[in-house]
């Protein structure tokens, strides 16, 4: 039906939200001791930029998210430990979308201390991350005909990271490194409802780049912390957060 095609064609460009990055929550700068533990949360600000390959061309737009998240690790010796981390995105704005939605994501990973030494650390981490939105329903009206969508995103990665921090004192640390994401899969849903009728619609997206940059600083004072960072390239964020160690 040629409402169904229209209505999928907008849907596709307004909701084509780049899923599979996420703000990564665990302190990528976090070095633990055999059997110690860390606990932390933060809150994030992101936009993702994202591009989608349709018939009609190259369609381009962004997304806007507002969460909150924590994450716990596990210190397993002096060079590795493994963390865990959930979050609640209680704002997440598509381009061209009436309204903003909600969702969660959730995740895994580990972090390693690979280099120590003249003041610089050479951290790596490694971490799986599923997230799920929910964006709602909006309402359109084409050739007189009422149209009704409503939206959801899911999608999953596997991320890896590289950051080198210097510590010119025992309190302060600041780092910056690469992240890359080589392992997605992300898939959008939409329901269009019109006359009557309903059609269900979903496809797979592909991010536009695989690659990201971070940095930030730390603040630590005995075994609490806090902590800035910004990211770069694959998505522009911003994020302060603290925890501690025990």
């Amino acid at each position: 039906m040629k409402w169904t095609v229209w209505c999928g064609v907008v849907a596709l460009v307004a909701l084509c939200t780049g899923v599979a990055q996420a703000q990564l929550l665990a302190n990528p700068v976090g070095v633990l001791q055999a059997g110690q533990f860390e606990a932390g949360g933060e809150v994030a600000m992101t936009t993702v930029e994202y591009e989608l390959d349709s018939d009609g061309g190259d369609d381009e737009g962004e997304v806007k998210r507002t969460l909150v998240g924590g994450y716990g690790a596990y210190g397993l010796n002096e060079m590795f430990d493994l963390y865990g981390m959930a979050g609640f995105i209680f704002k997440a704005e598509p381009e061209d979308w009436d309204d903003s939605g909600n969702g969660f994501l959730f995740g895994g990973g580990t972090r390693a201390l690979i280099f120590s030494g003249y003041q610089l650390n050479v951290h790596a981490y490694g971490e799986f991350r599923y997230l799920s939105e929910d964006y709602g329903e909006e309402e359109d009206e084409h050739r007189g005909i009422k149209i009704t969508r409503e939206g959801s995103a899911k999608g999953y990665e596997v991320a890896a990271g590289a950051l080198v921090a210097f510590q010119p004192m025992d309190e302060w640390c600041l780092y910056g490194g690469l992240e890359v994401a080589p392992f997605a899969s992300q898939d959008l849903e939409i329901e269009s409802k019109a006359q009557g009728q309903s059609e269900d619609d979903s496809i797979d997206i592909e991010r536009e780049s695989i690659l990201g940059l971070r940095g930030g600083g730390m603040y630590k004072v005995d075994q609490y912390f806090i902590r800035g960072e910004v990211g770069l390239l694959n998505e522009t964020s911003f994020s302060i957060g603290g925890g501690a160690t025990f």
